[in-house]
């Protein structure tokens, strides 16, 4: 009953200032809820904000379906709601919101929160949900931790360009010295490294205003990098002088350089090691995190120019430079265990499903992201992407996959159905 009086009160109150002009709610946020889903499952999803009158609100959610919008009761400003909605057909669905005051005034609408919903058939993204135009020269590309944005480097221009995934558009590009061909996200996504090929710098972009904040002199040409899974250092892969530099991210500077194999290509790791891809050779360099010690060299038999490290560390794979094979080294003993036939011009390589699925990026039909079975290495599918497909990366959610294709000037984002 009082909770009535004062909703009745309220109402009058805002009645009696009507004729002064009452403001609208200040915009919500996006509202917050899962980024992937299924069929039929219902999800929920929160929206908050306040009145500039401190007037009771109501919110409109927009399910991003024709005829499919809902408002929720009145409650008092700053108070979050939260609604249900489940899709009846697989696809990427933008979630907006918006808020209305008891006196009629509404907010702007929110920006729109992504939800990819599948039929769960199989274990890993498997649609092409989009290609987004973002020019340039497409070569290596990073994703932040949340899916929101992804960084794409390009090797014969002299910016990243930045692109909201969620809104599938070109946002800005930050100039980067000469050549940006490599790029790497901190685990955390405050920060993106990229590395200038003839500058010999890595560029630390700070994401929150994607401004260039400081440049790290490395070793000669820096090509691949990668971070420790805590984000305590950066490795990246120098192939004019056969070196790995090793950052310290916290004061920003380098802290070891250490002689690896001839031209290293790529570097990837995990807690324990770092493996460099020497494409001037025929194997992988394995260095201990410890001690920044070379305690193997690995031979696979073809030039390897991409390596990543399989989570948990069991496995590492190595593609094949303008070639077609991938070897898979059992970490425990160094030992190539199964050399897999893939496409055309294997490249890039990112994991999905903890490890279950890896991604590659192939020249194969003209562009395509091949899906190799880790349980028995077997090529499951391959995705069309774009022309020159370069890199595949994924969130931490690993609600996508995206794939930038140098020759099409594109994005590719790959959902679950």
């Amino acid at each position: 009953m009082l909770k009535r009086l004062s909703l009745i009160a309220a109402i009058c109150s805002a009645i009696l200032v009507s004729g002064c002009g009452i403001a609208p709610p200040e915009t919500p946020d996006a509202p917050s809820g899962p980024r992937t889903g299924d069929v039929g499952v219902s999800y929920g999803f929160t929206a908050v904000t306040y009145d500039r009158q401190n007037l009771p609100l109501r919110y409109q959610f927009d399910w991003d379906v024709r005829g499919q919008m809902e408002w929720s009761d009145y409650v008092p400003s700053g108070l979050p709601v939260t609604l249900d909605h489940a899709w009846r057909s697989a696809g990427a669905y933008k979630v907006r919101v918006r808020a209305q005051n008891i006196s009629g005034r509404e907010s702007e609408w929110s920006r729109p929160h992504l939800i990819l919903i599948g039929s769960s058939q199989s274990g890993y993204p498997d649609t092409v949900l989009v290609n987004i135009a973002i020019g340039g020269d497409p070569t290596d590309m990073a994703v932040l931790p949340n899916g929101r944005f992804a960084y794409v480097a390009n090797q014969t221009k002299e910016y990243v360009t930045v692109v909201d995934v969620e809104n599938r558009r070109v946002v800005t590009h930050v100039t980067c010295g000469s050549s940006p061909y490599m790029i790497s996200a901190m685990p955390g996504g405050e920060y993106v490294y990229s590395s200038s090929e003839w500058d010999d710098e890595v560029s630390v972009i700070r994401t929150s205003d994607n401004t260039v904040i400081e440049k790290i002199p490395v070793g000669a040409c820096p090509h691949r990098l990668c971070f420790l899974p805590d984000g305590s250092r950066c490795y990246t892969a120098n192939q004019n002088d056969n070196t790995v530099s090793v950052i310290g991210t916290l004061a920003r500077t380098v802290i070891a350089s250490i002689p690896v194999g001839n031209i290293p290509r790529d570097v990837d790791c995990d807690a324990d090691y770092v493996y460099t891809a020497n494409v001037g050779s025929t194997n992988l360099t394995k260095i201990r995190v410890s001690d920044n010690t070379v305690v193997a060299t690995i031979e696979l038999g073809f030039t390897p120019h991409r390596v990543r490290v399989m989570p948990g560390g069991e496995y590492v794979y190595a593609a094949e430079y303008w070639g077609h094979r991938i070897a898979v080294v059992r970490a425990s003993d160094n030992t190539v265990v199964k050399t897999i036939r893939a496409g055309d011009c294997v490249t890039g390589m990112c994991f999905v499903s903890d490890g279950e699925y890896l991604f590659v990026a192939s020249d194969y039909d003209n562009g395509s992201a091949l899906v190799v079975r880790t349980s028995d290495n077997t090529i499951v599918d391959h995705i069309p992407t774009g022309l020159g497909t370069m890199s595949v990366r994924t969130p931490t959610d690993e609600s996508y996959v995206a794939c930038s294709n140098r020759y099409s000037h594109t994005l590719t984002i790959i959902g679950r159905r």
